[in-house]
């Protein structure tokens, strides 16, 4: 690797807030992230009604990071500027079910493991230990945000395949009177939750029946490309009144009912 972002967290903030100002209006999400739903009114590059990926530069106080970790390693500061990889609904609502989003360099932790032989850029996914799962290699020295979210897209199905087995494991001892193996693998399924919500209130559900109590789980994003394009449509007409955000809690900007992605959407109510 011979790129070196020494000051990687400044000159993303400098590059993002220079683009839309808009974002200053809120903030949350640590390390120096950006993200949210743009809207009309910035003075920038970025289209309007798009969903802006936050990208994060992460410091060595941030929390460890849980589920996944997807790690963009960019070449050069001009494909930070204008790489498709900044917008994607996609990954920005996976951003918000456990899959951190990480600008890296060869500063990062497990960088030379994560990269092996690869050459710049490169987007990698790995595990919060820095054991890499899968890895997009660029092509003519770019790389495409449709090819990163099938990456992505491909691993959470698999995960979501193995959680269906546990389910149905589950619900096969609970039919054989075996409560206590029924529970440990609906609890396996619950403790999912946060990228799994679905999965997770299947298993909630089931834990109910068989006497245990199970805290709300949010709603799942809507990930249907149909229903998305019609969410993304009505979002940057401002006539869909769900993605109006919320100060809940402090500094934390959250779309609910529809979508939970991490801040900076626009218009964010202080």
């Amino acid at each position: 690797m011979s790129v070196n972002f020494r000051n990687l967290a400044a000159i993303l903030m400098i590059i993002l807030f220079s683009v839309s100002p808009v974002w200053a209006t809120c903030g949350g999400g640590g390390g120096g992230g950006v993200g949210g739903m743009s809207g009309g009114g910035g003075s920038g590059a970025m289209n309007p009604g798009v969903y802006i990926v936050p990208w994060n530069v992460r410091a060595p106080k941030d929390p460890p990071a849980m589920g996944l970790v997807l790690y963009w390693f960019p070449a050069t500061l001009n494909e930070l500027q204008k790489s498709s990889l900044r917008e994607s609904r996609v990954l920005s609502l996976y951003a918000g079910q456990c899959v951190s989003m990480e600008l890296a360099d060869n500063h990062t932790a497990n960088a030379a493991k994560l990269v092996g032989e690869s050459k710049l850029p490169v987007a990698v996914l790995a595990t919060p230990d820095g054991t890499p799962v899968s890895k997009l290699e660029n092509t003519n020295g770019k790389l495409k945000v449709g090819d990163l979210e099938k990456l992505l897209q491909n691993e959470v199905k698999q995960r979501e395949t193995s959680l269906d087995a546990s389910l149905k494991d589950a619900r096969s001892k609970a039919a054989a009177g075996d409560r206590e193996g029924a529970v440990k693998l609906y609890q396996s399924v619950l403790g999912e939750k946060c990228m799994f919500p679905r999965k997770a209130k299947d298993a909630a559900k089931e834990l109910k029946k068989l006497g245990v109590d199970v805290a709300r789980i949010p709603d799942a994003p809507v990930f249907q490309t149909r229903q998305s394009a019609q969410l993304n449509r009505r979002c940057a007409r401002g006539s869909e009144p769900n993605c109006v955000p919320n100060m809940l809690p402090p500094k934390d900007c959250i779309l609910w009912h529809i979508e939970w992605i991490p801040p900076i959407p626009l218009r964010c109510a202080i």
